[in-house]
Protein backbone atom coordinates (compact mmCIF):
# COMPACT_ATOMS: atom_id res chain seq x y z
CA UNK A 1 0.00 0.00 0.00
CA UNK A 2 1.22 3.08 -1.13
CA UNK A 3 1.95 6.24 1.86
CA UNK A 4 1.35 8.63 -0.54
CA UNK A 5 -1.70 11.13 0.40
CA UNK A 6 -3.91 10.22 -2.74
CA UNK A 7 -4.82 14.20 -3.65
CA UNK A 8 -0.43 14.33 -3.53
CA UNK A 9 -0.82 11.90 -5.93
CA UNK A 10 -3.78 13.39 -8.28
CA UNK A 11 -1.50 16.97 -8.39
CA UNK A 12 1.51 14.71 -9.61
CA UNK A 13 -0.54 12.81 -12.33
CA UNK A 14 -2.59 16.63 -13.23
CA UNK A 15 1.23 18.49 -13.76
CA UNK A 16 2.47 15.55 -15.74
CA UNK A 17 -0.13 15.52 -18.21
CA UNK A 18 -0.38 19.17 -18.54
CA UNK A 19 3.26 18.77 -18.84
CA UNK A 20 3.33 16.32 -21.58
CA UNK A 21 0.36 18.28 -23.06
CA UNK A 22 -2.13 15.45 -22.72
CA UNK A 23 -5.79 16.50 -22.50
CA UNK A 24 -7.39 13.17 -22.00
CA UNK A 25 -4.90 12.13 -19.27
CA UNK A 26 -5.20 15.62 -17.49
CA UNK A 27 -9.14 14.99 -17.54
CA UNK A 28 -8.52 11.23 -16.65
CA UNK A 29 -7.36 12.63 -13.07
CA UNK A 30 -10.40 14.73 -12.34
CA UNK A 31 -14.01 12.74 -10.80
CA UNK A 32 -16.99 13.77 -13.16
CA UNK A 33 -18.22 16.42 -10.70
CA UNK A 34 -14.92 17.49 -9.95
CA UNK A 35 -14.34 21.18 -9.41
CA UNK A 36 -10.97 23.05 -10.46
CA UNK A 37 -9.98 26.26 -8.95
CA UNK A 38 -7.19 27.58 -10.71
CA UNK A 39 -6.15 30.20 -9.28
CA UNK A 40 -8.52 30.46 -6.73
CA UNK A 41 -10.87 33.49 -6.63
CA UNK A 42 -11.68 35.55 -9.53
CA UNK A 43 -9.56 35.22 -13.04
CA UNK A 44 -9.64 35.88 -16.21
CA UNK A 45 -10.36 31.79 -16.71
CA UNK A 46 -13.26 32.72 -13.98
CA UNK A 47 -14.66 35.60 -13.12
CA UNK A 48 -16.72 34.79 -10.54
CA UNK A 49 -14.46 32.46 -8.97
CA UNK A 50 -16.34 29.74 -8.31
CA UNK A 51 -14.18 27.33 -10.29
CA UNK A 52 -14.67 25.24 -13.35
CA UNK A 53 -17.29 22.19 -12.60
CA UNK A 54 -17.73 19.12 -13.91
CA UNK A 55 -15.71 17.50 -16.57
CA UNK A 56 -17.34 19.53 -19.55
CA UNK A 57 -16.44 22.46 -17.61
CA UNK A 58 -12.74 21.55 -16.89
CA UNK A 59 -12.09 20.46 -20.69
CA UNK A 60 -13.26 23.95 -21.36
CA UNK A 61 -10.56 25.50 -18.72
CA UNK A 62 -8.40 23.30 -20.93
CA UNK A 63 -8.78 24.74 -23.77
CA UNK A 64 -8.35 28.60 -22.75
CA UNK A 65 -5.67 28.12 -20.42
CA UNK A 66 -3.48 25.19 -21.23
CA UNK A 67 -3.80 24.68 -25.08
CA UNK A 68 -2.70 28.34 -26.46
CA UNK A 69 0.25 27.63 -24.79
CA UNK A 70 3.74 26.33 -25.89
CA UNK A 71 5.01 25.12 -22.55
CA UNK A 72 4.22 24.63 -19.21
CA UNK A 73 6.74 23.99 -16.01
CA UNK A 74 5.82 23.27 -12.66
CA UNK A 75 8.32 24.07 -9.44
CA UNK A 76 7.02 24.16 -6.01
CA UNK A 77 8.48 24.62 -2.80
CA UNK A 78 5.58 22.60 -0.90
CA UNK A 79 2.37 20.85 -1.19
CA UNK A 80 0.29 20.69 1.37
CA UNK A 81 -3.03 18.13 1.71
CA UNK A 82 -6.39 18.24 3.54
CA UNK A 83 -8.93 16.08 2.97
CA UNK A 84 -9.10 15.56 -0.71
CA UNK A 85 -7.45 18.35 -1.84
CA UNK A 86 -4.03 19.69 -2.70
CA UNK A 87 -2.48 22.63 -2.52
CA UNK A 88 1.10 24.12 -3.35
CA UNK A 89 3.04 27.11 -2.46
CA UNK A 90 6.11 28.60 -5.25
Amino acid sequence: MSSTHPAHEAGRRSREAVTARNKQAWLAVFADDAVVEDPIGPSAFDPEGKGHRGRAAISAFWDKATEPTTRIEFFFRDTYQCGQGSGVVD
